[in-house]
């Protein structure tokens, strides 16, 4: 039996914003940590305004630890401009 205070975090959905600059190959530089995280991308939105990107990520299978990790992954990531990160 699991309580919810022992909830390590894995079954909760993550959201991840990130605004970056466009270009052709964003959203695969943008999405490769997910992966390397264990994450699981399931659902996803891009719009692109000029020459800013906003991607719009929902994941789950991450434990805080984990989704901290992948907001400062992301953060390093040459073209991007900010991230912000919650869960659901």
């Amino acid at each position: 039996m699991t309580w919810p205070a022992n909830d390590s975090g894995a079954t909760r959905n993550w959201l991840f914003l990130v605004e970056m600059e466009d270009g052709a190959d964003a959203l695969l530089r943008a999405l490769g940590p997910f992966p390397a995280q264990g994450a699981r991308v399931a659902r996803m939105a891009m719009e692109v305004s000029g020459d800013i990107a906003r991607l719009e990520v929902e994941a789950n299978g991450l434990d805080e630890e984990r989704a901290a990790y992948l907001r400062t992954r992301l953060q390093q990531l040459a073209s991007v401009r900010s991230v912000a990160a919650g869960w659901r």
